[in-house]
């Protein structure tokens, strides 16, 4: 026998699902440089308030931005664009990324909340986002971008570790980037740029100069790789920052480096970490004791890695040595028993460690030297170093090839040495 009361309670239910009036929101975004940028603002019930950065993903921004109009692409950027007052409308959203409103995700309650202002969740719209394929990692792969809805590829003309800086801090990485040629091989369908050109410190790899969107001369043979690697390393208390102590960066943490079973294949990873090329050498702990964390120890590298990340090791943290046992290396060409050349370019001297590259029989040696400073990290100023019988300083003289020079400084503000 049913229950009346039970009866009118579902009728009761279902007309109340029935009529109930559909909610809608607005949103905005605030504070930041642009429409595409800033802290998240929800529009209800006739006032403007803030939401959370708990639980809060780029999953949740990607709906965000389809209500903006910016397709369902999107980035959560914790509180950049600090703290905001009035109303906080939601807290602890959490989207599948497939709704059209932030009202159809799942939250607290409107007004309900366990936070302050001060976890404003701030959001970013970028026009072109990125991803990195064909690798195991989401860290590396071949780079290919999202335009108007399109995924495409990327040339590797011109194409540098500063662009590729570019693209692991759209992806979240940070702004440390490797570009690795075409390891990951080719793609396919759409190139969408060439000759990228980045200063380093744009949000968004649209925002560096380029050919424009679609325009190319190359094919997806040159389709460009990137990696971001999660470890960065310097070298400390050298004369120069091509040799010192060395000193990893990892969890954002600085430590040092025990000598023990490090070899000059693990120098060259280190030394192609910091974009000198692939010759290093051990110098022991010719630059002292560090301090802090000791990081690495047993280190065993086949010198053919991208990142020390990726040699042998005892584990993060785990040593059996002090700081005393520091390991040193070097970066400038044979710094066992090298030592520094000053050079004149345009009236400046520079103090560089070169690296001999071949001897010809009428005794000139060409080296190079990687002017960092000036030119982008892999445009290398070729000189010859002429050896004179009575002193082994020589001179220099510019040996650059002028279709080389033409071919890798045809931008503004760039000039051939």
């Amino acid at each position: 026998m049913s229950n009346p009361f039970l009866s009118a309670v579902a009728l009761l239910m279902v007309l109340t699902t029935a009529t109930a009036p559909e909610v809608r929101v607005r949103v905005r975004l605030s504070g930041g440089p642009g429409p595409r940028e800033g802290r998240l603002y929800v529009y209800y019930n006739g006032t403007w308030g803030t939401v959370c950065d708990d639980f809060f993903n780029d999953t949740d921004t990607r709906v965000v931005c389809y209500m903006l109009g910016y397709g369902h692409s999107g980035r959560s950027i914790g509180n950049r664009y600090g703290a905001g007052s009035g109303q906080i409308w939601l807290d602890n959203v959490q989207c599948r990324g497939t709704e059209r409103s932030i009202v159809e995700c799942r939250h607290n309650g409107w007004g309900f909340h366990n936070c302050v202002h001060d976890d404003d969740v701030s959001v970013s719209c970028p026009l072109v986002t990125v991803r990195l394929v064909g690798s195991k990692s989401p860290r590396e792969g071949r780079l290919e971008v999202n335009y108007r809805d399109t995924w495409g590829t990327v040339c590797d003309g011109y194409f540098s570790d500063t662009d590729a800086g570019v693209v692991c801090y759209m992806l979240g990485y940070g702004r440390t980037g490797r570009y690795i040629g075409n390891r990951f091989g080719a793609g396919s369908g759409q190139i969408w740029l060439d000759d990228v050109w980045c200063r380093g410190t744009e949000i968004n790899i649209a925002d560096c100069g380029n050919r424009g969107w679609g325009r190319h001369d190359c094919t997806h043979h040159q389709d460009v790789s990137v990696s971001c690697p999660t470890v960065t390393v310097r070298l400390a208390g050298g004369g120069t920052p091509q040799e010192g102590r060395l000193e990893v960066i990892y969890n954002r943490t600085l430590g040092t480096v025990c000598r023990g079973g490090f070899s000059d294949a693990a120098t060259s990873v280190v030394c192609y970490m910091l974009r000198y090329g692939r010759s290093g050498w051990v110098i022991g702990n010719r630059y002292g004791a560090g301090n802090g964390l000791m990081w690495l120890d047993n280190v065993r590298c086949n010198g053919t890695e991208i990142s020390i990340a990726g040699c042998r090791h005892s584990g993060w943290g785990r040593h059996n040595c002090g700081h005393d046992e520091a390991v040193s290396v070097s970066c400038i060409g044979d710094s066992r028993t090298s030592r520094h050349n000053v050079v004149v370019f345009n009236n400046t001297e520079r103090q560089y460690g070169f690296q001999q590259q071949q001897q010809f029989s009428n005794g000139h040696r060409s080296s190079r030297c990687p002017w960092t400073d000036h030119l982008r990290h892999h445009h290398w100023a070729f000189l010859v170093h002429v050896f004179s019988p009575e002193t082994t300083a020589g001179t220099y003289r510019s040996a650059h090839d002028s279709d080389a020079c033409d071919r890798f400084h045809q931008r503004p503000q760039r000039q051939c040495i």
